[in-house]
């Protein structure tokens, strides 16, 4: 999964780091940050098909999903800001605010990482559907927590990286982590038999266009 989004993203990069450009000028604006996030994940997930998108598709993108990505940003404001004061709430010395505490921050890093495979997922849909999506997310991250923890640590790693020397901010990392995440949600389809084997070695990071829709979850 790793191999294949930097296999991808190299592939790509011109191309990606125009996207990444203009997600980035953007978001500058913060009104079009969420539809731009959004757009992105639609682009590299169909990058993730074998297909690029270009500007034009990319910016026709940010305006049909305005309404649904500021949806899901009020919806993460919202759930965000409730796990962050429970966290500071339970900082208290008793052993079983600790515990609380604990939890809450195990919750704070299944729904972040969960946020990484939702659009991917309802680009993956035969009827798309934001609450389904989630909903298929958190059981993403729940089902299988190591692979989630692999997630986790390799995003945390490309923003330690992107902090430090500031340019991939603009040029290459929102669009590589939107890459990553639809492949992940890629790879989990297979592994939970939602989706067929790629058809051989030669072409494993290729997916036949018959089976490029996603099963019934």
């Amino acid at each position: 999964m790793g191999a294949r989004t930097v296999r991808d993203a190299w592939d790509a990069l011109v191309s990606l780091a125009a996207l990444n450009f203009i997600w980035f000028a953007l978001s500058l604006t913060v009104v079009l940050l969420p539809p731009a996030t959004v757009a992105m994940f639609e682009a590299t997930n169909q990058l993730a098909r074998g297909r690029q998108v270009e500007a034009v598709e990319y910016l026709g993108a940010v305006r049909r999903q305005f309404l649904r990505s500021w949806a899901w940003a009020l919806l993460n404001a919202v759930v965000i800001g409730l796990l962050v004061v429970s966290v500071v709430f339970y900082d208290r010395p008793e052993p079983w605010a600790a515990a609380v505490r604990s939890l809450f921050l195990l919750a704070t890093f299944a729904w972040l990482v969960a946020q990484l495979m939702v659009w991917p997922y309802v680009f993956e849909q035969d009827e798309p559907s934001l609450r389904r999506a989630i909903r298929n997310a958190l059981l993403t991250v729940l089902g299988a927590p190591v692979f989630s923890i692999m997630i986790g640590a390799i995003v945390a790693a490309v923003l330690v990286v992107s902090a430090v020397l500031l340019v991939p901010v603009a040029f290459m990392t929102t669009a590589f982590l939107c890459l990553l995440g639809s492949h992940a949600v890629r790879d989990r389809l297979v592994a939970f038999g939602k989706r067929p084997l790629p058809r051989s070695p030669d072409d494993a990071d290729q997916w036949p266009a018959e089976a490029s829709e996603a099963r019934d979850r």
